[in-house]
């Protein structure tokens, strides 16, 4: 049997279903919440142990550099921290384009950006099926937010190029999601999910009336965090978003006395 992704909780859901040695584990991308007992799971079962090529981010986890991205916010500082650095040694690297032989099908590979440095998605070699990780989900919108050691990063410009290429699936095509159940419909979920970028992006440069910082506009964007995490996630979108109006030319971007950069609109 093999196992995509690796979320936590899930010994005890293996036991009740008899599953009694996991041969593979594919690790869909590097976030916390799919990562989770990958390495546990890989020691009590001998499984072989499969990343997305760039699926490390090391520099991301880096305390000086959080810090160094909340100055370029023009956030105060706070605590920043978040989950460890997850690194596998001995772990297999599957590049884009690699076909892989999972249960009774093979499964054509595919590397996406955006929701995080790298995502590997999984599709069917008889076309009705994808792994689609976190870059489509059901119902809901995927976060796409810079990560601190790169944070001039168009990742949500990549994350758009992707949703546009899923939109050219088969529209009964089974997506088989990192959260929530399998649906059908990948293009129009897709559509939705840029329309949704789209009106937040159309929201935040109409109310932009005077040149700002990432922290200052999280308040546009954003309801007040109930946490320091949940405001480091919302200075990463932020940041995020106008990296993208940058790139389209609809914002520039400069720097104020305290190193910030702060955003305006274009012309």
């Amino acid at each position: 049997m093999f196992l995509i992704s690796s979320l936590t909780g899930l010994e005890r859901a293996l036991e009740d279903a008899g599953v009694r040695r996991l041969d593979r584990l594919v690790v869909s991308h590097g976030h916390p919440d799919h990562v989770g007992q990958a390495l546990a799971l890989r020691a009590a079962h001998g499984s072989e142990l499969l990343v997305p090529e760039g699926l490390y981010s090391p520099r991301q986890e880096d305390e000086i550099v959080r810090q160094s991205f909340l100055r370029l916010a023009g956030a105060p500082t706070f605590d920043a921290s978040e989950a460890a650095s997850w690194q596998a040694t001995g772990a297999r690297t599957v590049a884009g384009g690699t076909t892989l032989p999972l249960g009774r099908r093979l499964w054509h590979a595919e590397i996406q950006g955006g929701h995080a440095p790298a995502s590997l998605l999984l599709f069917s070699d008889c076309g009705r099926f994808v792994f689609s990780a976190d870059q489509l989900l059901p119902g809901i919108g995927t976060f796409v937010g810079v990560s601190p050691g790169c944070p001039l990063d168009n990742c949500l410009g990549r994350q758009i190029g992707h949703l546009e290429r899923l939109m050219q699936v088969p529209p009964d095509m089974i997506a088989l999601p990192g959260h929530g159940v399998p649906f059908a419909g990948i293009p129009r979920v897709a559509a939705a999910q840029i329309g949704s970028y789209r009106r937040r992006l159309d929201r935040l440069l109409a109310s932009l009336d005077r040149p700002g910082t990432c922290a200052e506009l999280t308040a546009i964007m954003f309801r007040p965090p109930v946490s320091d995490i949940g405001r480091m996630v919302q200075l990463r979108m932020a940041m995020a978003f106008c990296n993208f109006l940058v790139e389209e030319g609809a914002l520039e971007a400069g720097e104020n006395s305290e190193g910030a950069r702060i955003f305006f609109r274009a012309g």
